[in-house]
């Protein structure tokens, strides 16, 4: 059975009471809670793990109660903040839940500095401009609101999720095969990951020109960056703007993977990007995996299916 990441972002302090609520509903209704409690030590920053863990994760749930958080490091902004925007900005789905105004919540889980208390009014008005919300009073009602909105998100998103290696997978494909090579990172050619590739144990046997498999194989190398017209900075920023434009570039070449049953997704750059390329590609190919490109090779993040 196929689980799926759930990363929860909130304040902690003021709100564990209903965050530790959040993580059993989830277990219990078999997806795969993650969040700051859960972080462990590590060699990286806390804002690298989170960015990871977010990337890796299906779908993102936003809790606001009546405390902003605290500032980033280099940012006017709260941790809560930083990590919607990274979250919206690389397409992983979010469902946000705003505690109402009205609660009665004591004054020891309130902001008491003016200028917070006004960053989190901000910071609501930006959520509820952007995306739908829901509303809750108390910890009681928000894990069974919470469990039924990724019940409905389940069905109109197409998210990898996680499944155990020994399990068996859909019906596999034994038909023409395809990789797609995207560039959408400034340090990383397609020629440099289309090398790469080839020196890859699990990818060998279809890029080797001397196989006779290579033959069903079609491989499109395509620096994505530089046709979406992005710079370094707005490329790990997908913004609603440039949806279209990306449906447009992916519709161009969905003729170039006729009859192709499964598509192989090797990129550099946000994952949120490539997954939300994948959800599209998913509609025409039979089956779509999708491996990133890092220091130490290919990485596989997750499988869609048709």
């Amino acid at each position: 059975m196929r689980r799926y990441q759930v990363f929860i972002s909130s304040t902690f302090r003021n709100l564990k009471e209903e965050r530790d609520g959040v993580v059993q509903a989830l277990l219990r209704a078999d997806y795969i809670p993650v969040g700051m409690e859960m972080f462990g030590a590590a060699s990286v920053t806390p804002w690298e793990l989170i960015i990871k863990t977010i990337d890796t994760s299906d779908f993102y749930i936003l809790l606001i109660g009546f405390q902003y958080g605290s500032i980033m490091t280099g940012t006017d902004k709260s941790f809560t903040e930083c990590e919607y925007e990274y979250a919206r900005n690389n397409g992983i789905p979010i469902l946000p839940f705003i505690q109402d105004r009205d609660a009665p919540v004591p004054d020891s889980k309130r902001d008491k500095e003016v200028k917070k208390r006004k960053k989190l009014e901000d910071f609501i008005k930006y959520v509820e401009a952007q995306l739908t919300c829901a509303y809750w009073t108390n910890s009681y009602d928000l894990p069974g609101s919470i469990t039924a909105a990724l019940t409905k998100a389940k069905e109109a998103e197409k998210r990898p999720g996680w499944f155990r290696s020994s399990q068996t997978e859909p019906e596999s494909f034994t038909g023409k095969k395809a990789y797609l090579l995207i560039s959408a990172s400034n340090d990383k050619s397609t020629e440099k990951m289309l090398k790469d590739a080839k020196e890859n144990k699990e990818f060998k046997k279809d890029l080797d020109p001397s196989s006779s498999i290579a033959t069903d194989v079609v491989v499109v190398e395509w620096d994505f960056g530089n046709e979406l017209g992005n710079d370094s900075h707005r490329i790990d920023k997908v913004k609603d703007s440039d949806i279209p434009i990306i449906q447009n570039l992916v519709k161009d070449r969905l003729d170039i993977f006729g009859g192709v049953d499964s598509l192989r997704i090797l990129y550099a750059g946000p994952s949120g990007l490539a997954f939300h390329l994948g959800n599209i590609f998913a509609n025409s190919v039979r089956s779509v995996e999708i491996y990133q490109h890092g220091k130490d090779g290919y990485i596989r993040f997750g499988k869609l299916y048709k």
